[in-house]
């Protein structure tokens, strides 16, 4: 019965299944080997073909990432510093969990990825929430970042603050990472006196 593996490539192929449709669309060319409609079926198989190589890329892209184990790491994955408005460079940063809230400005987190290689640029948003001690959202900030092609780690960050010193609420604040609206970390912070 031919026509049946046809009618359910078909079906597969409209929900997505598309290694399946392209078995039962091959299995219905294998049994019907002179049909007239053969040469469409080809063509669309092709296209299945298509359609399934562009989902696995997407899929890829999507998963370009991954968060390396804890374990591994000499220091939290999510890393706070302190800095003035323009920020410092990565070989001045003093990683702390504990800020002064007499001479702290800015707090900026950093966030340490390892990854495959995306065998192609990826530009992607960050987005980090940030809660106040009592538990309500201090703000909400996304953030454009990218990995090239060949990289295999990457590192990303942004801050919140102020250009003047004292104005943080003493207590914990914890922040959260987002990439691609899925949340990949958090980490806290304490400012005391």
């Amino acid at each position: 019965w031919p026509d049946v593996y046809y009618n359910l490539g078909l079906i597969q192929e409209k929900v997505g299944r598309y290694d399946n449709a392209i078995r039962n669309l091959t299995k219905y060319l294998k049994l019907s080997p002179n049909a007239s409609d053969s040469r469409d079926v080809k063509k669309f198989i092709a296209k299945i073909e298509y359609k399934m190589e562009k989902v696995l890329e997407a899929a890829k892209i999507r998963n370009w990432w991954k968060l390396p184990s804890y374990s591994l790491l000499p220091r939290p994955l999510l890393k706070f510093y302190e800095s003035g408005y323009n920020g410092i460079s990565k070989d001045q940063r003093d990683y702390k969990t504990q800020f002064s809230k007499l001479t702290s400005r800015y707090i900026r987190w950093e966030l340490n990825l390892s990854h495959s290689a995306p065998g192609q640029r990826i530009d992607f948003k960050f987005e980090a929430k940030w809660y106040k001690p009592d538990g309500s959202l201090l703000t909400r900030q996304m953030s454009n970042s990218h990995v090239k092609s060949d990289w295999t780690y990457s590192y990303h960050g942004a801050g919140w603050g102020w250009k003047t010193r004292g104005n943080w609420q003493r207590g914990k604040y914890l922040v959260e990472i987002y990439i691609k609206g899925e949340k990949v970390t958090s980490g806290s912070f304490e400012v005391v006196r």
